[in-house]
């Protein structure tokens, strides 16, 4: 018997091995979450905005807030795009330069202040990570409007440039 031969001799052993070894990984994930404190969702909706916390706030509730002035937007982008256009009115806060801009930020916004944080894209974390810089400044009253700029500007709501 020659090499050829016996590989393909051995392909389907290799094969239903590899399946095996999957179906137990599975079979161990699966177990293993069952018995987790907080299980992960198999089958929920895995889009960005739905992984994160449940500090989020929708557009439509986010405008009415907006337009009856009863929150405070801060943008948690880098300034520079903060400049190049923003949420009108909206604070520009960016969570790399926080300690630099906190300051400024504390004298005009009191920690019991109804707060709504945003960058752009779906995959954008700085929102979220602005929540915690400030819960832990004391803040208390956070949301993040996932997306936000995008979702603003497609809303066609107020903006600054």
């Amino acid at each position: 018997m020659n090499i050829t031969s016996q590989v393909k001799h051995l392909w389907p052993k290799v094969v239903f091995q590899a399946l095996l070894i999957g179906l137990i990984a599975v079979g161990i994930s699966l177990s293993l979450n069952y018995f987790r404190k907080e299980k992960l969702s198999i089958w929920g909706d895995w889009a960005p905005q739905v992984q994160s916390t449940g500090d989020l706030i929708a557009i439509d509730q986010a405008k009415k807030l907006f337009l009856s002035h009863q929150a405070v937007f801060v943008d948690a982008r880098p300034r520079n795009l903060y400049e190049q256009g923003h949420i009108q009115g909206a604070f520009s806060l960016p969570v790399e330069a926080f300690d630099q801009y906190f300051f400024e930020f504390l004298k005009s916004t009191p920690a019991k202040t109804r707060i709504i944080t945003y960058c752009d894209g779906e995959a954008c974390t700085l929102s979220h990570e602005l929540i915690k810089m400030l819960r832990d400044q004391g803040y208390t009253d956070l949301k993040v409007l996932s997306n936000g700029w995008t979702l603003w500007q497609q809303n066609q709501l107020p903006v600054e440039k």
